[in-house]
């Protein structure tokens, strides 16, 4: 994933959603929304390392790289997910 501002802005949107319960829904669709930018980015990095006729030893290295992001984005999206659940126990 060439554009790892998804990533960063994922992670720092977690980290700023337990300042308030009272806006935790806005922090979560947030981070729904970037997680699901960079499944766009991630789907568009894999398909692009087969277009490009990149070697295979590369390609191999890369979706090991672009795996690792997509598994931190998907855990940035079960974070909010339980914060979610929370703000609703906590209402």
């Amino acid at each position: 994933m060439r554009d790892h501002r998804h990533l960063h802005r994922t992670t720092s949107q977690s980290g700023f959603a337990h300042a308030r319960l009272d806006d935790i829904d806005e922090y979560c669709i947030e981070i729904n929304r970037l997680e699901n930018a960079a499944d766009d980015i991630y789907r568009k990095a894999i398909g692009s390392l087969f277009a490009n006729g990149t070697s295979p030893i590369d390609v191999i290295k890369w979706l090991d790289i672009y795996e690792i992001l997509e598994s931190a984005t998907d855990r940035c999206e079960d974070v909010a997910n339980i914060l979610e659940t929370i703000g609703l126990k906590n209402s």
